[in-house]
């Protein structure tokens, strides 16, 4: 699934500006399977958004955290907001509903199928 991933920042790479630490917008190598649906819609609706530029996607305390600068504040951030509480409640290794668990010192949205895996 990491070509999936490097397809979709390719695709949506007119939005993305180029963090200086992390060279790549999206965070590749935090990100399961799970979450795929929520940035790849959430990259969609943004990119309809005239000026809109992404300066992060990653995880961050177990949900996804984006970083979003544009003139028309309001209407991406309800779109990031929206997507940040989806992955909350989305299992990021297959995209079930999942909670937020505590594993080993790690936050993680996750499920009850995966945690047992």
């Amino acid at each position: 699934m990491a070509d999936n991933w490097t397809n979709l920042e390719h695709k949506y790479s007119h939005i993305f500006e180029r963090n200086k630490d992390y060279g790549h917008a999206i965070e590749l190598i935090t990100f399961h399977d799970g979450w795929f649906n929520i940035v790849q819609t959430l990259l969609e609706e943004l990119s309809n958004i005239q000026g809109v530029k992404i300066n992060l996607i990653k995880e961050k305390w177990g949900c996804l955290r984006i970083q979003t600068h544009t003139v028309q504040g309001d209407v991406a951030r309800a779109l990031c907001s929206f997507a940040e509480k989806l992955s909350e409640k989305t299992c990021s290794k297959c995209g079930k509903a999942g909670t937020i668990q505590n594993i080993g010192g790690y936050y993680i949205a996750i499920c009850s199928d995966c945690i047992k895996n």
